[in-house]
């Protein structure tokens, strides 16, 4: 289906693809600069106050949030890439496997922005704090990281060759859900604020995406005959 895509639609009509390829990269820029700029200049919206204690509103999220934040954790999420790395290696998708790795830099240019940024976390002074945390609060790293990592599984997901459907269907029902939810829940655990999430989503978004065309260009097209 990806392969037809590609041959089909993508490659005849290139440089209408590589037009919009780029407006959508200059406008997540322009957006994530805006907020950044503004969260320097205003620190706390009033729209963050409010989206939050209106999430933090519903007591029964608690499990459910906490369960979703769980991935991000340091040892379950590099378990779960050593778990991806060897199914794609076990599969044959040995091109895949080395490249898997680079959404390993996620963390570090959420740092980056973070210390440039200096955002203060949320304070249980003003709502509910679960676990204070480390660090600067703009933006999220567990959501830039899902984005990426989880984003970039369930692209593989669609794309792979010759990749039954059941697993198809498998890493794309775990990651989508993941990828969507995790905002709401680093929301609700009050580690970031609603434009942490939103930056967060925007960054990671952008990253998500030049690794996609990077591997597309350098990666994929080996993998694939006829797909140039």
């Amino acid at each position: 289906m990806f392969e037809k895509f590609l041959v089909k639609v993508a490659i005849p009509n290139k440089k209408y693809f590589e037009v919009a390829f780029l407006a959508v990269i200059l406008s997540i820029v322009a957006l994530f600069v805006f907020l950044a700029f503004e969260a320097v200049n205003q620190g706390v919206f009033s729209w963050d106050l409010e989206i939050t204690k209106r999430i933090q509103s519903v007591s029964f999220l608690t499990t459910p949030v906490l369960f979703i934040s769980w991935f991000g954790g340091l040892a379950v999420s590099f378990f779960i890439f050593l778990v991806v790395l060897g199914f794609l290696y076990l599969k044959g998708y040995r091109r895949e496997t080395a490249f898997m790795p680079i959404v390993l830099l996620t963390p570090i240019l959420n740092s980056i922005v973070k210390e440039i940024v200096g955002r203060p976390r949320p304070t249980d002074t003003l709502v509910s704090v679960f676990e204070p945390l480390p660090q600067y609060s703009f933006p999220s790293g567990h959501v830039m990281y899902y984005v990426v990592f989880f984003g970039f599984l369930a692209f593989l997901a669609i794309s792979l060759p010759k990749l039954e459907p059941w697993w198809r269907i498998f890493w794309l029902a775990f990651s989508i859900p993941l990828v969507f939810l995790i905002g709401i829940s680093r929301v609700y655990l009050g580690a970031h604020w609603p434009s942490d999430v939103i930056g967060a989503y925007l960054y990671g978004g952008l990253i998500l995406l030049v690794i996609i065309l990077v591997y597309l260009k350098y990666v994929y097209r080996f993998s694939n005959v006829g797909v140039k």
